[in-house]
């Protein structure tokens, strides 16, 4: 059975508003989900998504920005 869970960008902008200048490293970002089990792949029964898949998020929601060399801030 399946679980409700948000998208990968949803999930990384709830831990990101609770950071410090809405700001994380990806490790931090991927760390977060974790402990929060907040999004895993394969529609919510799957493993957690490695820290580089935060990155890549960064390129398609222009409401993230990476910052070199390890940082995603969420600009809204």
């Amino acid at each position: 059975m399946t679980r409700k869970q948000p998208t990968l960008h949803h999930a990384m902008q709830a831990i990101l508003l609770g950071q410090p200048n809405h700001t994380a490293t990806i490790q931090k970002l991927s760390d977060e989900n974790i402990r929060l089990d907040l999004y895993r792949r394969a529609k919510g029964d799957g493993p957690y998504p490695p820290p580089d898949q935060f990155r890549l998020r960064t390129l398609h929601h222009p409401e993230f920005q990476f910052v070199p060399p390890d940082c995603v801030r969420y600009v809204g």
